[in-house]
């Protein structure tokens, strides 16, 4: 929420400056082909964007705040829901799609029932987390080599990103600026993520069984 006498102009160039680290992760799916996670990846930016810039000005682009609000609400659900299938790394690219597709159709379910109920947001990114969990350590019982740094780089940010978020929900966020470094380090923890692999395509080569990945990767921090 704005407080009263925040100035827009400020505001707005929060908004800017805070979203330009969400396009570096569109340009990763673009580079690797991913063109649906891409395309949902631009929808949250789009829904995000407008949302903000129509709360800085207090004015109506094509669709209201509130209305923004909801599509914004549905695109943090799917961006997140699409980047845990690409962590996934699913062997099956039949399976990997209908996650991707699910993850979509599931959030606007059970944002319809309500966009403002803090549950209905939390269930669906903890079932959207246990995807790559699962298919990791229950399923395929290995876990490919990874960039460590880019993988303990990005997990940091997103623990930032995080706190942030949180400390946004406060009505006394000055300029909204708390708020703007959630998505701030969100887009950059996203950019380390995704370069937690060397490619989209998930391989087995060099993989390692569950248990003695997590060994020795714990060993050589």
């Amino acid at each position: 929420m704005v407080r009263d006498g925040d100035s827009s102009v400020i505001l707005f160039l929060i908004t800017m400056f805070t979203h330009l680290a969400l396009f570096p992760p569109m340009y990763i799916y673009y580079q690797r082909g991913c063109f649906f996670e891409l395309s949902a990846a631009l929808f949250g930016f789009v829904a995000s964007f407008m949302y903000h810039t129509c709360e800085d000005f207090d004015m109506i682009i094509f669709l209201s705040e509130r209305q923004w609000h909801r599509l914004d609400n549905i695109g943090v659900l799917t961006t997140l829901g699409v980047l845990f299938v690409f962590l996934a790394r699913f062997t099956n690219k039949t399976v990997e799609r209908l996650w991707t597709y699910s993850v979509v159709f599931i959030t606007i379910i059970v944002q319809q029932k309500h966009p403002w109920d803090v549950r209905l947001t939390v269930a669906p990114l903890l079932m959207f987390f246990l995807i790559p969990v699962v298919n990791h350590c229950f399923i395929n019982r290995y876990l490919p080599y990874i960039n460590k740094r880019n993988f303990l780089v990005g997990v940091g940010f997103l623990g930032v990103a995080t706190l942030f978020f949180v400390k946004g929900l406060d009505d006394d966020d000055p300029y909204r600026l708390f708020h703007g470094l959630w998505h701030f380090f969100g887009g950059i923890s996203f950019t380390f993520l995704m370069c937690t692999f060397s490619s989209s395509a998930p391989s087995k080569s060099g993989a390692k069984y569950t248990r003695d990945f997590l060994r020795s990767n714990y060993d050589s921090l």
